[in-house]
């Protein structure tokens, strides 16, 4: 799961893609690895929202991928 837009750098968060792994695709893990994502981050003021935009960003995405087709 790879992150950008709400740093100064994008990373790939390794803690958010071991939240989902061995479990079912359900809006439980979603919310797991969408809050693993988001460890450690901290807002400075004016873009404290983006950490609560990354969880729902992240729980969209994993939503969206892991719907069946």
């Amino acid at each position: 799961i790879a992150i950008g837009g709400v740093a100064p750098t994008p990373w790939r968060s390794h803690e958010a893609e071991a939240a989902l792994v061995g479990r079912p695709a359900t809006p439980a893990a979603f919310a797991a690895a969408a809050a693993a994502a988001t460890t450690g981050m901290h807002g400075y003021g004016k873009n404290d929202f983006k950490i609560t935009l990354t969880r729902r960003t992240v729980t969209r995405a994993l939503e969206l991928v892991g719907e069946p087709a």
